[in-house]
């Protein structure tokens, strides 16, 4: 049974300091990784290795997102990952950024769905019945789950669907919008699970995507301004207060204990605006000091 609250995966954001401290603190039910690029070139099995092992030592089942044109590369990565333990495969159509669109990836696949659905049959034969979803926007300049019965013949077996397309980005639009395209993907699927995507910040509207058809929701940005959000949303008891600055100090924590974890003050810089917006106090620090100011910080202090 698929979870019915996933975290979403952010490019460039969940580097493995990170990933330990959330995996410590317990804060994910399930993890849905950052898509891994794949090139037409082989991938080295330790890359792939290094690429998983952070998500799986949080010991909850890790799905691996997967981009890339290749569909041999694909097949043969998916493979492995699962070989290497994931509990599943994404496949990434629905990133907007327009480096990854120029090369065909991501939610640049959706101004050729013929194309997409060729490389979702393609992955799932390369799994042998091993799950498969894919991530998608509602669309590339125009709303369109027309062609959503198609998925489960490609071999899809769930959808996490962000509600704008492509082209309105991260458009401030009123949650209705999200709900009534959400009414009409899941209308739309036939027996594909829909996993909703987009400005879900609540069990207020966790509920209502539930009315909407939905099976469950991914949230992003609004976990990391509320890191209990996800564990509070799965009934787990005792869950209450602000986790910020518990995140950011097991993250500080973790790097400056163990030498395999990459941390420096731009990923500090960058995981406190995360946290607590533009002009914090862990942002004021950093920001015009040495490379290794982020070893003397006690953030609990600090956001006191």
């Amino acid at each position: 049974m698929i979870p019915a609250v996933w975290p979403a995966p952010m490019e460039g954001v969940m580097h493995p300091a990170l990933v330990a401290a959330v995996n410590r603190l317990k804060l994910v039910p399930v993890w849905m990784t950052p898509f891994f690029r794949v090139t037409s070139q082989r991938t080295p099995a330790r890359r792939l290795r290094e690429f998983i092992e952070p998500f799986l030592a949080g010991g909850v089942p890790v799905h691996v997102q997967l981009m890339g044109t290749d569909l041999a590369a694909l097949g043969a990565a998916a493979q492995e990952f699962m070989k290497l333990g994931a509990a599943g495969i994404n496949l990434n159509f629905g990133c907007p950024s327009k480096q990854v669109m120029r090369h065909g990836s991501g939610g640049g696949r959706l101004r050729d769905v013929p194309s997409l659905l060729a490389v979702v049959r393609g992955v799932a034969g390369a799994l042998s019945g091993a799950p498969l979803s894919i991530k998608l926007r509602s669309g590339f300049d125009r709303c369109d789950s027309t062609w959503y019965s198609e998925l489960r013949g490609a071999g899809a077996s769930s959808v996490f669907m962000h509600f704008r397309t492509v082209v309105e980005g991260y458009r401030e639009l009123p949650f209705e919008v999200a709900l009534e395209r959400f009414s009409a993907a899941a209308a739309a699927l036939d027996g594909v699970t829909l996993i909703a995507n987009g400005d879900i910040d609540s069990a207020e509207r966790r509920d209502a995507c539930g009315s909407a058809g939905c099976a469950g929701v991914m949230i992003g940005r609004p976990w990391f301004r509320d890191p209990g959000l996800l564990r509070r949303l799965t009934g787990a008891a005792g869950e209450t207060g602000d986790r910020r600055c518990e995140l950011f100090q097991t993250v500080v924590d973790l790097a400056k204990n163990d030498g395999k974890f990459r941390f420096f003050n731009g990923r500090a810089i960058e995981l406190s605006v995360m946290l607590w917006g533009a002009g914090n106090p862990v942002l004021e620090l950093l920001k015009n000091a040495s490379d290794g100011a982020w070893r003397t910080i006690d953030v609990l202090k600090m956001m006191k």
